[in-house]
């Protein structure tokens, strides 16, 4: 997490650099690839430290290349108008990261048992049988068998198959 938090703090300031030589042109919006790495592949907090470095870097670029004195008031407000930008952008991404997970989590669990479903289980034993092949080693594969589950349903109701199957799941 350290590497890639720094690595974003020093795209923020190559950012800072190239923003500096290309004086007319505004660079914030380049300023979300830092952003959205760390938070991407780190977390929220580490997000939002290198979009206040960003902010910070983006302004020290302005008060650098001014060539008109402006009033304070517009540092303070593009300050706060990039970091809100930049913080924005943290808070979707990582939102976006979450719900990516948990939909991974959805397609590869069963919604009754909570137990990975038979897509998961069929990419992990091929990933299995590809190591057994490798290796040459020996694989075995050993499975639960419920006898007699369709009369369980039958004579009990689904709602009963339903949670003798969650309970062997668990």
């Amino acid at each position: 997490l350290l590497h890639i938090t720094m690595l974003g703090c020093l795209m923020a300031a190559v950012l800072g650099v190239l923003d500096f030589i290309t004086d007319p042109f505004q660079f914030l919006i380049f300023y979300l690839f830092p952003v959205f790495f760390v938070t991407w592949f780190g977390n929220k907090a580490s997000g939002i430290a290198v979009s206040s470095l960003s902010a910070f870097v983006w302004l020290a670029d302005d008060l650098i290349a001014i060539h008109d004195p402006v009033h304070v008031v517009s540092y303070h407000w593009n300050l706060a108008a990039s970091f809100g930008f930049l913080l924005f952008a943290v808070f979707l991404i990582s939102r976006l990261r979450l719900a990516l997970m948990h939909e991974r989590e959805l397609a590869n669990t069963d919604y009754l048992t909570k137990v990975a479903n038979s897509r998961f289980f069929s990419e992990a034993v091929q990933i299995e049988i590809d190591r057994s092949r490798r290796y040459k080693h020996i694989l075995t594969l050993a499975y639960i068998d419920i006898d007699n589950f369709k009369a369980i349903n039958d004579r009990f109701g689904h709602n009963a198959g339903d949670v003798l199957l969650a309970t062997l799941a668990s």
